[in-house]
């Protein structure tokens, strides 16, 4: 599983790994700081076919902007690949790019708590 972040990886993806690799999953952090692109690592994943991405919408809503994540939404829907998106901070800009990721089919989310 390819665990995508941008800048810092959050205690809650601390968690998330601590949690799959009791799981027996091997989790892989990558930093879209220094890996490049968001697209060009969501599209060497997907090529793979191999692993599931998580994306954390926390730390990659302000660093994608609107035409990216429409881009990487139209991807997605080409391939068949297992994402789980992260959302530890609701505010407007996570609403934003779960609306960009996925064409509109989620509007935004509210906390549960």
């Amino acid at each position: 599983m390819r665990v995508i972040f941008h800048s810092k990886p959050s205690q809650t993806l601390l968690h998330l790994r601590g949690l799959a690799e009791c799981l027996g999953i091997r989790v892989e952090f990558i930093d879209v700081e220094s890996a490049g692109s968001l697209a060009s690592v969501v599209a060497e994943t997907t090529a793979q076919k191999s692993s599931g991405i998580v994306l954390d919408v926390g730390s990659l809503k302000n660093a994608c902007n609107q035409d990216q994540l429409r881009e990487m939404a139209t991807h997605f829907g080409k391939c068949e690949m297992v994402v789980l998106l992260l959302v530890s901070e609701i505010d407007e800009s996570a609403n934003r790019f779960l609306q960009a990721l996925t064409n509109d089919a989620v509007r935004g989310v509210v906390s549960a708590g």
